[in-house]
């Protein structure tokens, strides 16, 4: 029997199939990555096939589908992002901005740009986790080097992420008595 076959029993659909290839499936991730503690919050983000799983230590809390960059897997000595592909690493989150205008043009965007991006978490600027309401190709590479989320991902992701943003504040950066940073890993699978 087929994955999709037994998800749908699964769920209690007996009668309904599934094509296979319309299935991405996200397990979860057996220990703990070099540099997350017990019980911490972190993201684990996987290019292909587009998967971010977001974890309390070992438990994952929430998973779903995200855009990389339109580039694919980056390639070793060539720029992510002229290449348009999004950056592998350890990011702890830099800082967080309830809504902005975006651009991955360096001074005043002059031809791309999106205005009142809302729940952007930089991870290495301009490498950034954010929401897409540009799109709805979710599991797709499309972004210029980002990691897409949909509005609903991304209201929760910024919401469960630390540091918290305190009522009424437009932006909050870790540290001096804000708060840790949560880590998000971006590997290529």
């Amino acid at each position: 029997q087929s994955l999709a076959w037994k998800l749908a029993d699964q769920l209690g659909w007996p009668d309904t199939f599934v094509a296979e290839s319309d299935i991405t499936l996200s397990t979860a991730r057996s220990g703990l990555p070099r540099g997350v503690s017990p019980g911490e919050k972190w993201i684990e983000v996987k290019i292909l096939p587009g998967t971010l799983t977001a974890y309390e230590g070992e438990k994952p809390v929430m998973a779903s589908l995200f855009s990389p960059g339109k580039g694919g897997v980056p390639v070793p000595g060539l720029d992510h992002t002229k290449y348009a592909t999004t950056a592998m690493g350890y990011f702890p989150i830099e800082w967080k901005d309830h809504v902005a205008t975006m651009s991955n043009e360096t001074g005043a965007p002059e031809v791309l740009w999106f205005t009142d991006v809302p729940h952007i978490q930089y991870l290495k600027a301009p490498l950034a986790m954010h929401v897409a309401y540009w799109h709805e190709d979710f599991g797709n590479p499309k972004s210029a080097e980002c990691v897409n989320v949909s509005p609903e991902d991304g209201h929760f992701l910024f919401n469960w992420t630390e540091p918290g943003l305190p009522e009424g504040w437009g932006a909050i950066r870790p540290g001096d008595g804000n708060g840790k940073s949560t880590p998000v890993i971006i590997t290529a699978k």
